[in-house]
């Protein structure tokens, strides 16, 4: 069971494989491309920094998927399969991925794995990837009893961009993920069909109008892996400037977050991402009653 060539782009019938392979793996491993629809739009009409491989028995696969996207400099695997398929399988899918990152120019590659077990473990390993950031999904109950009357106002498209993006770059100067975006960057967030501007919420200083920090918030759709009538929010991103730390701008964007969730969008429930090693966000979100609902590990290596 080999898998595909790199596919730029997914015809119907094989969407509709990976859709079903998703369903049949879901919950017991559970996959951020089954809660995020922006997968299914990238893999339909393809985009330069997507390739997907699949491998199977049928004409379309869908025994095995995995999905490579360029994230700025850095790229991102995606990779589910059947119970029945074996890790031979996941590990030739991983190098397909790797090649493919060798033929556009190399580059630092994480492959995120949801509650890793010892196979996971070794399929990294076989195909040379290491242990690297392990990311904590934290939840908690909304509304919060908690309030803020820290002043924000929503995101304005073609308005703050600039100044949202200086802020930005200074508070994640050294971040994986977040440091380093440009206008592309943030225009390619703002079309995705879950931006929504009124869920962007900055906060500047009273005196000079310079943004001091940010709430940026996401609405998920209705997942399988939900319990039935959840509505789950997300604190997508949260900044403060470094000049402004020690005010206690991160525990007011945090609940001005929460709070617009749930009033403006009926959430149920809030949830974040955060790395295990920062402790001192650790600290805050469960002060802020936030608990661990799963761990994603990240393997890493550089091509």
């Amino acid at each position: 069971m080999r898998p595909t060539e790199p596919l730029r782009r997914l015809t119907d019938d094989q969407v509709g494989a990976v859709v079903a392979l998703l369903d049949a793996t879901l919950p017991a491993e559970a996959h951020r491309l089954a809660v995020d629809p922006q997968w299914m739009d990238i893999a339909r009409h393809g985009r330069r920094r997507y390739a997907g491989f699949l491998a199977g028995d049928g004409d379309d696969g869908g025994e095995a998927y995995a999905q490579l996207t360029r994230q700025g400099s850095s790229w991102a695997i995606e990779l589910v399969r059947l119970p029945e398929v074996g890790e031979a399988v996941a590990i030739d899918l991983l190098r397909s991925a790797l090649d493919v990152v060798a033929d556009e120019g190399g580059g630092a590659v994480h492959w995120w794995v949801h509650q890793p077990t010892d196979g996971h473990v070794r399929v990294a390993e076989a195909a040379g990837f290491s242990p690297g950031r392990e990311l904590r999904q934290l939840r908690r109950p909304l509304p919060v009893a908690e309030t803020t009357e820290l002043v924000v106002h929503p995101f304005e498209p073609g308005v703050d961009d600039e100044a949202w993006l200086a802020l930005n770059n200074r508070a994640f100067a050294t971040h994986p993920d977040q440091a380093d975006w440009t206008l592309a960057t943030l225009a390619d967030r703002m079309a995705e069909p879950w931006f929504d501007a009124a869920g962007f919420l900055l906060h500047p200083d009273r005196t000079s109008g310079r943004l001091l920090g940010f709430c940026w918030t996401k609405v998920h759709p209705p997942s399988a892996a939900d319990v039935d009538g959840m509505i789950l929010g997300e604190i997508y991103v949260i900044g403060v400037d470094p000049d402004a730390g020690g005010r206690g701008l991160g525990r007011d964007l945090v609940l001005a977050g929460l709070d617009h969730l749930h009033r403006a969008s009926a959430a149920t429930h809030g949830m974040l991402y955060v790395d295990a090693d920062n402790e001192g966000a650790v600290r805050l979100y469960d002060r802020l009653g936030f608990t661990i609902h799963h761990t994603d590990q990240a393997y890493q290596t550089v091509i």
